[in-house]
């Protein structure tokens, strides 16, 4: 048991070290626009994260209530890397537009599994229906 805490120790503190020396590198590329705030303007967990907060940005790495959030905060990441890296986006109208595609399909995707889970529903639904007027009368 102390055995495997002792690896997963290991591989954070190996992957901290990763972190460390992609983060001077991001670093370097935030100040120019704008350093640490410009992010937080738009990503409100990534507060969480600000090298000059270092005693939360730890306990929000290691503390188990903060997964979530983490996990969250990795898939948000992700996807503005998604955006940024899409060839043929050169403008701020660019980047709006691709958001708004994105948002149009994940709309639609949405609406349907809605749909879908109404019409799933619908005998269930009219079955306890049936059941409710059988007791009441």
């Amino acid at each position: 048991m102390a055995d495997v805490e002792l690896q997963k120790a290991q591989e954070a503190q190996q992957a901290g070290a990763e972190l460390q020396e992609k983060g001077k590198d991001v670093s370097k590329l935030l100040s120019q626009f704008g350093g640490f705030n410009a992010i937080r303007g738009f990503m409100p967990d990534a507060d969480n994260m600000n090298p000059a907060r270092k005693a939360a940005k730890d306990v929000f790495l290691k503390d188990k209530r903060f997964k979530d959030k983490r996990e969250s905060l990795k898939r948000e990441i992700s996807r503005w890397l998604e955006l940024l890296d899409q060839d043929g986006i050169d403008s701020a109208t660019g980047f709006a537009d691709a958001c708004k595609k994105e948002e149009e399909k994940y709309t639609n995707v949405l609406k349907q599994g809605i749909t879908d889970a109404l019409y799933a529903t619908q005998n269930l639904e009219r079955s306890y229906r049936q059941l409710d007027s059988f007791f009441k009368t």
